[in-house]
């Protein structure tokens, strides 16, 4: 059997998902109804490998619950495995289990099933846990409110990771504080002056949501979004605003990204013109950019300009068209 599970693996990393699934399914239905013991621990490992193989091509397929099945069936071959493995025996070469349970946890998010993914990956035990594991669980706590835990692991993404930005921001937005994010980054590397500015940018916007968290939340694209924003969240997130205008002007010129976070300061800072300007120069520069384009074609359609409808359904329908994509 080990030479058609090589060939179910060799399919998949070809990625030929479709084929995959349709040969580990098969393979593994022959293995199911065989003579064989079931006890027999090469059988059982074939049979763990073809699961992994089958779930993982379900999973490429975006066929999330069935691959979340199999993945649980896989898992509980595995406690039957080590329970009939000798002791003396050599490695078995098993797929990652680790692997496993994150894939598993991918499924669940993408079903919708926060909590579940949560368990899954809380049962990683935290040596075994790699940075996308972390980073996962640490926006699993932050968006279940369990602040201290999400701190915890966006800290060590950034411990094995100093570059992950999103654990940047995501340190950021839950209070803390900025020199001690810095710290737990790489500013000093080779041709990367701009990080500094950027990180400033960050713990200035950073400080303009908490003081708009603390003030009272503001709707987006409500009339009243303007009057309700206070002093100092408008002070905080200008200045993130001006910080990332000044390095796009010199280290990071034509940045979408840049361009896009500057503009969603900028329209939270109350400064509307220049938050349009800047969605416009991004939007320009590449038309399927979905971030903040909702706000963007708000203010296209606050604008009064004769061809804003248009623009605005443009706008809308390529961010659409883009989040399709992903």
């Amino acid at each position: 059997m080990a030479v058609p599970v090589d060939q179910v693996k060799a399919l998949h990393e070809a990625g030929l998902f479709s084929s995959s699934r349709m040969l580990a399914n098969f393979l593994f239905s022959a293995t199911e109804h065989s003579n064989q013991d079931k006890y027999d621990l090469s059988h059982m490992v074939n049979k763990y490998q073809l699961l992994v193989y089958l779930a993982d091509s379900l999973f490429d397929d975006e066929q999330y619950k069935r691959a979340e099945q199999f993945y649980t069936r896989a898992l509980q071959l595995k406690k039957t495995i080590i329970k009939h493995k000798p002791k003396a025996s050599p490695p078995l070469g098993l797929l990652s289990e680790v692997e496993v349970k994150y894939k598993m946890s991918q499924c669940y998010l993408h079903l919708k099933e926060h909590r579940e993914a949560t368990t899954i990956l809380e049962g990683i035990s935290q040596k075994q846990r790699s940075p996308k594991i972390n980073m996962s669980l640490a926006k699993l706590y932050q968006r279940q409110g369990m602040e201290r835990s999400a701190i915890s692991c966006y800290k060590e993404v950034l411990r094995v990771c100093p570059l992950a930005l999103e654990a940047v921001i995501g340190l950021l937005s839950l209070g803390v504080p900025g020199s001690e994010v810095t710290s737990l980054t790489t500013s000093s590397t080779p041709g990367m002056d701009w990080l500094g500015s950027w990180i400033k940018a960050q713990v200035l916007a950073a400080s303009g949501k908490h003081a708009r968290q603390h003030y009272g939340f503001a709707s987006i694209g409500g009339s009243s979004h303007k009057k309700d924003l206070n002093h100092n969240q408008v002070f905080f997130t200008s200045e993130g605003a001006q910080a990332l205008k000044s390095l796009e002007t010199q280290s990071l010129r034509d940045n979408v990204e840049l361009l896009c976070n500057a503009a969603e300061m900028f329209y939270n800072a109350g400064d509307y013109n220049n938050a349009k300007s800047f969605f416009q120069r991004a939007h320009s520069l590449d038309p399927f950019t979905v971030q903040g384009m909702d706000t963007y074609a708000f203010l296209l359609s606050q604008s009064g300009c004769s061809n804003s409808d248009g623009l605005e359904n443009d706008v809308l329908s390529e961010a659409v068209f883009a989040n399709s994509l992903y």
